[in-house]
């Protein structure tokens, strides 16, 4: 993400550490109680995070944004930009 502003050796660091921590997972089925996304090619991304009780879904998406505060009151993960993952 260009505002990170990560030179090289930062750049690999990062990747360093998010390869440590991911994991490759099929896609879920659907969750009836997920808010579903007005532009369906973005879904997949909701129920991904659903499913892997991830704690953020880090989007640009004005889709996936516009569904922040009703994901939120579910209680399961939040919804947001990259600009808020500095107070992380």
């Amino acid at each position: 993400y260009p505002e990170f502003k990560l030179g090289p050796a930062a750049q690999a660091l990062a990747y360093e550490w998010y390869a440590t921590r991911a994991e490759v997972v099929e896609t879920p089925p659907p969750d009836p109680f997920l808010p579903r996304c007005r532009d369906a090619d973005d879904q997949k991304f909701l129920d991904l995070a659903w499913a892997a009780e991830a704690g953020h879904l880090v989007t640009k998406d004005k889709a996936l944004l516009e569904l922040a505060w009703r994901v939120a009151k579910l209680g399961r993960f939040a919804i947001g930009q990259t600009s808020g993952l500095a107070g992380l």
